[in-house]
């Protein structure tokens, strides 16, 4: 029994281990292209087409996952950003 436990926690863990690394890798794109475009965040996502919305809120929808990813992606970014 406690290897079933052991194995499921491991899954669990790998699988949210990936998931926060897709999240960072989503959030640091879509800061680059935000840059790149010179909007503001609100602009730049009335702009998106349907299909862009739909993978957005697929991606973003785990809150956990996307938390961690953006307090890690700001916690390492902090020192890189200039203030304007």
């Amino acid at each position: 029994m406690d290897l079933i436990v052991c194995f499921l926690v491991g899954i669990i863990v790998i699988t949210l281990g990936l998931m926060v690394v897709a999240q960072y890798k989503y959030i640091e794109a879509m800061d680059k292209r935000q840059k790149e475009l010179n909007m503001t965040q609100g602009e730049m996502y009335e702009k998106m087409s349907f299909q862009e919305n739909m993978l957005h809120r697929g991606i973003q929808s785990n809150f956990i996952t996307g938390a961690i990813a953006y307090f890690l992606y700001k916690l390492i970014n902090k020192n890189k950003r200039t203030e304007f």
